[in-house]
């Protein structure tokens, strides 16, 4: 009963959510998870899809085996505050510098290479144990070294034990990984990596304060710490089944695949897929070494395309310049004008984290989201950070901007490409490295593209000074985003998406396995090959083959082949755009008729979402999106005006807090206007009464005299404001499909983003103005967002939601051919909004009102879960953050005004990109894994920022300034992933028509109370409990919100807003969500 090209839910191990990886119980269960005896291969009632031990226990392995990755993650972080001191201690010049940083790289690519032969020769798992040894003696030569040349030999030997560490763990993981997970799994490595720059950059911070003699020898000596533990790991992990079917010991091999798969029965499916990619069913011997490496050196077609996916994503990993960021991080750092050591070892902590936290959403996301996409974000995302940081450092050197600007943009620019690089290439080169060859190249060619990297990576490293010194460090990364840039080209062009196939599966996608050009259909197909694949099922007869989705890739709903073919859904960033792909995804291939408004199967290769219609519902969201720009403007214009407000109109700090805060009190009588309003006029011409009441608003505060006529206009404001906010989610909730509502409902609040992100830049522009007219001016740029809502009134439609609610079908089934792919789907969205309204039954707005506030146990479960989120959005203290950042800095240590404001706008910048981020994943990974991670990752960040703050005394002034910007961006970003815009998906979707405008109107009225109640009572709180005691509350406030959110929130994704409304009545059981309680009468009723 799912939407037609729904992506299939993740299997329980697949992540398919929190509590759900963790064995914890929901309320909610998806039912496409609730499958029939018969269905699922069990032995009768409901069976759970994937089996929780086994996922755990292939977790624990992957966990195991990526220990080496700590070493090599630890050996680049430490160094790049090592050689500081060595430097120091042993006197050398910049060219042992170079010599000492990029060697690694290089000694580490024989270690690669021999770990594709150790690996086939005594098994991943001893390899693994070998790396571990080699690298402890290394580290100990290092340690104890009197010279540069004793030095240089253990920096050898723990290179090569790298080499071999690096290259053995993503090929084991994969070995034994479930297609589902594999690209979580995969990842584990590079957030190992990760996990070990961090710890890198906090012993050289823990350690510094030690003689320079001795600090930079016990931060290496650490490093064996981690290698230690991989001995016991030895006793836990199993050896891969592949490398046991590879020496025909099949039995060993299927005693591990029960341990890691739900059933002996699968069990014995994946060895049969092994033993035929392996050859050994056939009775073929091992596969020659030197046959493998001839194969490699002299490829056919097909592995020649491998080779170019898999060397060239390894390459541009490095080329793109990630190491010289972390290597020499203290170096960027000092070009920009931190000058201390302390700041310099604080401010690389600051990348680590980044780094650290950025991996770990990558492996929420990886197979959920797919390779592909999560490429073109990080990609696109380092090529822009890139630019930025040049930019600001050729600013820097010829005085174009302040020391302070320039320091924060730097450490933003840097911040921002290291994350960008963790949530996508970083992991996802060694995830594609180690799924893309066939089983009896895997070794190898994983170790030719491990030497490909690491040879990149120590290119990069030795050459980066000598580079900086041609051509500055503002050219040298320059250079490296116009490299970056190319990567996204490379990504478009040579890297198709590989998730949810088996290893066996993704050979085909090349051309290869065993099927030959026959086969391509069960993997991915250029798309010159659509007639050929049709004409190839036109010659058989007409037939329905179901296939699972272990088998062929494919969802089983979707699996049917009878006659065309057609190609859709919006599954990367070229076919949102238009543009034309090598691959496509065969998931997507469709038969006419499990397509929305099907053209009555005529055949032919088609695309299921038509390119304009998605285009002209992107452009109205976009447009009814506009009065959110003024929201965040206010907000994040007032953080800074109210610093020269002050000295100008000699206002109180109880002023302060009404001025602030009463925005979001009045806010809410506009809410609830809307609701009403937006009944009886229209979506349309509300939209456009809001930006007419915040101009009127805008202009008086413009011109204010006093304190008592600035609230005058600030009161104006509000209630534009107010009817705004309510309107947009609802007006694109009703024009949008259910496959894309997610992500365009959350445009409100990638606007409100942008608006504090303009407001934190204008007070830093005019900042510089006298104090009686640089805020007047600050307040005088928000009019020009309301203006170009006029021309907007031109183009938009009205909501055919609304239209069939006045009885005029007429002009509703208009709106909806121009919003839907074709006649046929229009008339049957048209059909399921005149069920649900009941046209002519629709009530008045008193029954409403009295249905809300009286209401049924249907209705008054929809209101906890939307008033509900509403709530937690603003009482964990977003608004606190964002209005009163200046005053939590100054409580850090900043001081200066300039500084101050510099500070405020990385806030927003953080905002600003996390929440484009959240627009990208909503209607891919669904609502509620993304509220999981922004309120658990919201709590940690404003714990962290209590205990800085409290503890701030103990701490050096620069490292509480770093870890207050860190926490306050990191808690603004986690906030923009999930809170922030689900709060409005969730609200705009979940009520039924008939009480969907008031019900809204409702749930911001609560959310704009809480705001300004939090927002006028923060200073008073401060001063009652301290700074840090504040945020300690809302941390603890926000820890509620990871329980509300497991409790009450039911994910929504992919289903329409007739379906969503069966989820709390208990209608539709097949097409909506049950409780777990229900299922037995599920199946039954089926």
């Amino acid at each position: 009963m799912g939407l037609p090209g729904a992506e299939p839910p993740p299997a329980a191990t697949g992540g398919g959510g929190l509590p759900g990886f963790f064995g914890g119980k929901s309320k909610y269960v998806r039912m496409d998870d609730v499958l029939p005896q018969e269905e699922d291969g069990g032995g009768g009632g409901v069976a759970v899809r994937r089996r929780q031990s086994s996922s755990r226990y292939v977790f624990a392995c992957s966990v195991f085996a990526s220990l080496n990755s700590v070493l090599l993650g630890y050996d680049v972080g430490v160094m790049s505050g090592c050689i500081l001191f060595i430097q120091k201690d042993l006197h050398i010049s910049e060219v042992q510098q170079e010599l000492l940083v990029g060697c690694l790289s290089f000694i580490s690519l024989i270690g690669s290479l021999a770990g594709g032969r150790t690996s086939d020769a005594v098994g991943r798992k001893w390899t693994i144990g070998l790396a571990a040894v080699v690298f402890q003696a290394g580290a100990a030569v290092m340690t104890l070294a009197p010279t540069f040349t004793v030095l240089m030999i253990g920096r050898l030997l723990a290179g090569i034990g790298i080499g071999f560490g690096v290259m053995i763990a993503p090929v084991y993981i994969a070995e034994i990984s479930p297609a589902a997970s594999r690209g979580s799994f995969t990842s584990f490595p590079e957030i190992f990596i990760n996990l070990g720059i961090l710890l890198g950059y906090i012993s050289n911070y823990a350690f510094s304060g030690l003689p320079d003699h001795i600090n930079w020898r016990v931060m290496l000596a650490v490093g064996i710490l981690p290698s230690v533990s991989i001995a016991f790991a030895l006793l836990v992990i199993p050896e891969s089944p592949r490398w046991l079917v590879m020496q025909n010991r099949a039995d060993e091999a299927r005693a591990v695949l029960i341990k890691i798969t739900d059933s002996e029965d699968e069990a014995n499916e994946r060895l049969a897929e092994i033993e035929i990619a392996a050859g050994a069913v056939a009775g073929a011997g091992k596969y020659g070494e030197k046959t493998v490496w001839q194969e490699l050196t002299r490829p056919s077609p097909v592995i020649g395309r491998m080779l170019i996916t898999g060397l060239g994503i390894q390459c541009f990993q490095q080329i793109t310049g990630i190491d010289a960021l972390v290597y020499y991080s203290p170096t960027i750092f000092r070009d920009a004008g931190i000058t201390t050591e302390s700041q310099l070892l604080v401010a690389t902590v600051a990348v680590g984290f980044f780094k650290t936290a950025f991996i770990a959403l990558a492996i929420v996301l990886i197979d959920r989201v797919g390779r592909k996409p999560l490429l073109y974000v990080s990609t696109v995302g380092m090529t822009s950070c890139l630019a930025v940081l040049a930019a600001t450092l050729a600013a820097l050197a010829h005085g174009s901007v302040s020391k302070s600007v320039g320091i924060a943009v730097a450490v933003m620019a840097v911040c921002g490409d290291v994350a960008f690089f963790s949530v996508g290439i970083g992991p996802i080169c060694w995830v594609m490295s180690s799924e893309i060859f066939p089983l009896r190249l895997r070794s190898q060619a994983a170790a030719l593209g491990a030497v490909m990297n690491r040879v990149t990576s120590g290119a990069v490293a030795m050459s980066f000074l000598s580079v900086c010194r041609a051509i500055s460090v503002a050219g040298a990364f320059s250079v490296f985003a116009v490299i970056s840039a190319m990567s996204v080209v490379f990504v478009h062009r040579f890297v198709p998406e590989t998730s949810g196939k088996s290893l066996e599966e993704i050979e085909l996608l090349f051309g290869g396995g065993g099927g030959g050009d026959g086969e391509t259909a069960r993997g991915e197909v250029e798309l010159g090959d659509g007639e050929h694949l049709l004409g190839r099922v036109d010659d058989e007869p007409s037939i329905t083959e179901e296939r699972s989705i272990e088998t062929m890739g494919l969802p089983a709903t979707e699996a049917t082949v009878n006659g065309g073919v057609g190609v859709g859904g919006m599954r990367s960033l070229p076919d949102f755009l238009g543009r034309k792909s090598k691959y496509v995804r065969m998931e997507d291939v469709l038969p006419d008729e499990l397509e929305d408004g099907g053209d009555g199967g005529d055949g032919g290769v088609r695309f299921r979402g038509g390119g304009g219609s998605r285009r002209y519902v992107f452009a109205c969201s976009v447009f009814a999106s506009l009065n959110h720009v003024l929201l965040g403007y206010d907000v994040g214009v007032m953080s800074g005006c109210i610093i020269f407000i002050q000295k100008d109109l000699h206002i109180t700090e109880v002023q302060q807090e009404v001025l602030v805060g009463c925005l979001s009190f009045i806010s809410l009588l506009g809410s609830l206007a809307a609701g009403r309003t937006s009944d009886a006029i229209g979506r349309k011409w509300t939209i456009g009464l809001a930006a007419a009441v915040f101009q009127a608003g805008a202009a008086i505060m413009t011109f204010a005299p006093s304190f008592a006529v600035l609230m005058m206009g600030r009161l104006l404001a509000g209630i534009g404001i107010g009817i705004g906010i309510m309107v947009a989610p609802v007006y694109i909730a009703e024009i949008t499909p259910a496959t894309l509502r997610g992500s365009y409902a959350s445009f409100p609040e990638i606007f409100i983003s942008f608006g504090i992100l303009l407001g934190y830049i204008s007070n830093l522009i005019f900042a510089g103005l006298p104090d009686h007219v640089n805020w007047r001016v600050m307040l005088a740029a928000g009019i020009i967002p309301s203006i170009t809502i006029a021309f907007v009134l031109l183009v938009i439609p009205e909501s055919p939601r609304w239209l069939v609610m006045q009885g005029r079908t007429v002009e509703a089934r208009s709106v909806l051919i121009k919003v839907t792919d074709g006649e046929a789907e229009a008339n049957e969205r048209l059909a399921e909004i005149e069920d649900a309204e009941r046209v002519t039954a629709a009530g008045n707005g008193k029954a409403v009102w009295r249905e809300l506030l009286w209401p049924s146990p249907v209705i008054r479960r929809m209101l906890v879960t939307g008033v509900g989120v509403q709530l937690f959005q603003q009482i964990t203290g977003i608004d606190a953050l964002v209005y009163y950042s200046p005053t939590i800095f100054r409580d850090a240590g900043i001081t200066t005004e300039s500084q101050l404001l510099a500070a405020t706008v990385g806030v927003g910048i953080s905002k600003t990109v996390f929440i484009v981020i959240a627009i990208v994943l909503v209607d891919r990974v669904g609502r509620k894994p993304l509220l999981y991670v922004s309120t658990a990752g919201m709590t940690s960040c404003l714990a962290a920022l209590a205990a800085s703050l409290s503890h701030g005394g103990a701490l050096p002034r620069a490292a509480a300034i770093g870890v207050a910007v860190v926490t306050v961006c990191g808690f603004v970003a986690f906030f923009s992933v999930g809170i922030g815009p689900i709060n409005m998906v969730i609200s705009s979707e979940i009520y039924p028509l008939r009480l969907r405008a008031q019900a809204v109107a409702l749930g911001f009225a609560v959310n704009r109370l809480t705001s300004g109640a939090v927002a006028m009572s923060f200073l008073s709180i401060c001063r009652a409990v301290s700074v840090a005691g504040a945020f300690a509350a809302f941390a603890a406030i926000s820890a509620l919100s990871v329980v509300f959110v497991h409790v009450f929130v039911p994910e929504t994704r992919g289903k329409s807003l007739e379906q969503i409304e069966s989820m709390f009545s208990g209608g539709s059981s097949g097409d909506a969500e049950v409780e777990l309680g229900d299922a037995e009468r599920l199946v039954h009723e089926r």
